[in-house]
C-alpha cells in the first residue's frame, strides 16, 4: 500500500506538516504510552468503537473490526486501519505496547455502507 511503501517520509514530515501530525499516530512494541491516552488519540482520528458480540446466529459475531473501527478486550485493541489491509491486535501491558500483530483477513463486512 501507498502508506506503507512512503512510511519514512510520512515519519519525517509529521514532525513539522501539522495536517500530518494530526493525522497519523505511529505505533512500536515497547512504546510507551497508555491504554486510555492510545484510545483518546484514535476517538481523535475519528475511528470508530464497536463492540463484539456472542451469541447469535452462527457465523455472524463479529470478532474483528472493519476499516476504521477498533474494539477492545481488556487491555488488548484490535484495531482496523484506514492505511492497511488487514486488522492488527494491540496488546497492552501497563502503558507500554507489548505486542502488535496483524490478525484475521481482509474485510469480512458483507452489508453495503462504511
Amino acid at each position: 500500500m501507498w502508506f506503507e511503501e512512503n512510511v519514512e517520509k510520512i515519519r519525517k514530515i509529521s514532525k513539522s506538516n501539522a495536517f500530518w501530525k494530526k493525522n497519523v499516530l505511529f505505533l512500536e512494541e515497547k512504546q510507551k504510552i497508555g491504554l486510555s491516552e492510545f484510545l483518546r488519540q484514535l476517538d481523535e482520528l475519528n475511528y470508530q468503537k464497536v463492540y463484539s458480540s456472542s451469541g447469535g446466529i452462527s457465523g455472524t459475531e463479529k470478532t474483528l473490526p472493519f476499516f476504521g473501527e477498533f474494539m477492545i478486550q481488556g487491555g488488548i485493541v484490535s484495531i482496523f486501519p484506514v492505511n492497511a489491509d488487514r486488522p492488527v491486535r494491540i496488546e497492552f501491558l501497563g502503558n507500554k505496547i507489548e505486542r502488535i500483530e496483524s490478525i484475521g483477513k481482509i474485510a469480512e463486512k458483507t452489508s453495503v455502507g462504511r
